[in-house]
């Protein structure tokens, strides 16, 4: 008998498909999990005021409903719009409310090693930062919280142009050899 695999939507010509990084995904469950535990048990404690872990119990709690609702698993693009796959639920963005897609903020990693580099010209700095899409008037989604493979982004950017309502694409290009999104082990710098 055939293990059970996860099945994954079959992706058509006029599909992409990108998935968020399982350590993304782990810190999004982790954080809430350790927040509530901490609050829970202080409250358990009784000692001192109850206000700071009754604080702790409702972020962790919070923080957990928004890691369950909002971060995707992955997120389908096609010619109409796009939708973020979360743990409990999908969402459908039309590209009528979709003004550009970006690349979130690198991270603070990121940051200093390009500013070593630059020091020591090495080239051009590495693109970091996964997709959001900005919206109008003024909504945000995040789509990645990781930088796609060079592929992926062309055959985004070449969905884009030929959407229904053409989206900008103001990513910049991520650098050659960072591997699909669907791999889960990333390759080491220089291997």
């Amino acid at each position: 008998m055939e293990p059970l695999r996860p099945s994954l939507p079959p992706v058509g010509p006029d599909q992409v498909v990108v998935h968020t990084s399982v350590r993304g995904l782990l810190a999004a469950a982790v954080t809430p999990l350790v927040l509530v535990a901490l609050g829970a048990a202080a409250l358990i404690d009784g000692r001192g005021p109850a206000i700071v872990p009754l604080v702790l119990l409702l972020v962790g709690l919070a923080a957990g409903l928004v890691a369950v609702g909002d971060m995707p698993r992955r997120v389908e693009f096609d010619r109409t719009g796009l939708t973020r796959v979360c743990l409990l639920r999908r969402q459908r963005v039309p590209w009528e409310r979709v003004v550009a897609i970006e690349r979130s903020r690198p991270s603070s990693a990121t940051v200093a090693r390009n500013v070593v580099e630059r020091r020591e010209s090495k080239g051009d700095p590495r693109i970091s930062g996964g997709l959001i899409a900005r919206g109008r008037p003024r909504g945000r989604w995040l789509l990645t919280d990781r930088v796609e493979s060079r592929e992926e982004h062309d055959e985004l950017r070449r969905l884009l142009e030929h959407a229904e309502r053409p989206v900008a694409m103001r990513a910049p290009p991520p650098h050659d050899g960072v591997p699909p999104t669907h791999l889960y082990r990333r390759r080491q710098r220089g291997s």
